[in-house]
């Protein structure tokens, strides 16, 4: 189905949901944002131009403060010539209504203005919190910075919520290098994911070369102060590190983890072999000290992505991804692994009856209740979209007319090339998507949109309680009355 028709279905669908015909969660909240096309679904995004270097930038993430404000988190590319890896690390701050800061740096946006802290990419953001409010105290961003001809090396920034560095962090550098540089200096060691454990210790997942095999997964863990925790992991002459990989895989590429409440790390990502021709995920458990490993090895078809990790409430492992199908096109490939042995338990993902061709998970989350959010990137031809979907699916949720998700489209440009990197859930019963838009040929933005993921119960009025001639609530009359 063309997605313009895909459009017109859902616009008239979020019509109805205004005229109170249809009442549905995961509809974009409309007290957030003002971009888009002026339109009954012109609220609920907003659209940020990064008015530094060559005007490509995407969000890659972000965090919510005590009041509601939101710290978007990206880059922005500074050249299109030879060095166009060089990316500089950009916040963007937005109100609770998801405008930007005006008393924020440049009309709420910081780019990070040293030459040295140059990187090839951002890949992820998270907070540290106050661990007696909960309160956001920290921003934690992990990049990947080339360091000089084929050496990269993961790279820790830590921000205050004001934005500027903390100067706390590492001794006053407020970063830490990550280097997995067990062979030479000159391996090409690239970012993929971090978390923090329950003590504020934070792990970091790297795809490391030229150990043992093509490729490696390596991890590394960080103490709060951001030095290196020589207790975890496993190797002799290299403390605070540790290695795995898949026997039999030619190359090993790590890309997504996550923590269980027992401060088990689980390590995701993709083990590749030549002969016979195969691409399948690759999961495994580490012990909270990275030391004692299961793996597990899954899949859909011969050739996977995986792309997110989640820990369900009963502590099973949810894996987010796609495989090529027959028809040459990305289909979800989500899977529920049980915990320990991580055997598949189940998939956890239906394709929409009317979307689009390729269909790629970026990110999968656990709400309160147990029900999964998992949020795509969505491609017909050149037009690529959002898509969130609540599983499982019960025809509840977001605006597509069979209530099978919420598409998300920003519609800034020629060719709509937008794509989703992150989905962040609020502590609201709302969720955040966050990306890139299109806004012409050769430029893109910071792409944030905000959902209603559940809408909240109108509290019930207390109702009056007749006893022997009085009237009024009495206390514990939810015990008295059989």
């Amino acid at each position: 189905m063309y997605i313009g028709t895909i459009r017109s279905l859902v616009l008239i669908a979020i019509f109805l949901a205004s005229l109170g015909v249809s009442a549905r969660d995961g509809l974009l909240d409309p007290t957030f944002g003002n971009c888009c096309p002026a339109d009954s679904a012109s609220l609920g995004r907003v659209v940020i131009p990064i008015p530094v270097g060559t005007g490509v930038a995407e969000a890659i993430g972000a965090v919510e403060l005590a009041d509601g404000s939101l710290i978007v988190v990206g880059s922005v590319n500074l050249s299109n010539s030879a060095q166009s890896n060089q990316k500089a690390v950009t916040l963007v701050k937005l109100t609770p209504d998801g405008l930007p800061d005006p008393h924020f740096y440049d009309n709420g946006v910081m780019v990070v203005p040293f030459a040295h802290l140059q990187v090839e990419r951002v890949v992820q953001a998270l907070a540290r919190r106050n661990a007696q409010s909960g309160d956001v105290e920290k921003i934690v961003v992990l990049t990947t910075q080339n360091r000089g001809g084929a050496n990269t090396d993961p790279l820790v920034l830590q921000f205050n919520i004001d934005g500027s560095f903390d100067i706390a962090f590492n001794d006053g550098a407020a970063l830490a290098y990550v280097p997995f540089d067990f062979l030479s200096e000159a391996d090409d060691d690239q970012a993929a994911a971090m978390a923090l454990q329950s003590d504020g210790k934070l792990v970091v997942l790297a795809t490391m070369r030229g150990f043992v095999v093509e490729t490696a997964f390596a991890l590394a863990r960080l103490e709060v102060s951001g030095h290196f925790d020589v207790s975890f992991g496993s190797l002799v002459n290299y403390s605070g590190y540790t290695y795995e990989y898949i026997e039999g895989a030619d190359a090993n590429i790590s890309t997504a983890l996550a923590i269980k409440s027992s401060d088990v790390i689980v390590a995701g990502g993709v083990g590749e072999s030549d002969a016979p021709r195969a691409t399948l995920y690759a999961v495994m458990s580490l012990g909270p000290r990275g030391i004692g490993v299961t793996h597990h090895v899954v899949g859909c078809s011969n050739d996977n992505r995986l792309t997110s990790l989640a820990v369900d409430l009963d502590g099973n492992v949810l894996v987010a991804g796609s495989f090529l199908g027959s028809t040459k096109r990305q289909e979800p490939c989500n899977l529920r692994l049980r915990e320990e042995v991580f055997s598949p338990l189940s998939t956890v993902s239906e394709r929409p009856v009317v979307f689009f061709g390729d269909l790629s998970p970026q990110a999968i989350s656990v709400l309160p209740d147990g029900k999964i959010l998992i949020a795509y990137t969505g491609c017909n031809g050149l037009d690529c979209d959002f898509l969130l979907q609540r599983q499982p699916i019960d025809g509840t949720f977001g605006d597509m007319p069979d209530g099978t998700g919420a598409l998300v489209f920003f519609d800034q440009g020629a060719d709509n090339q937008d794509a989703l990197r992150a989905m962040i859930p609020l502590s609201d019963s709302r969720a955040l998507l966050v990306g890139r838009a299109q806004t012409s040929v050769n430029t893109f933005a910071f792409a944030v949109a905000r959902l209603i993921v559940r809408e909240e119960e109108p509290p019930e009025e207390e109702q009056p309680i007749f006893r022997n001639g009085f009237e009024g609530a009495m206390p514990n009359a939810d015990r008295a009355l059989p």
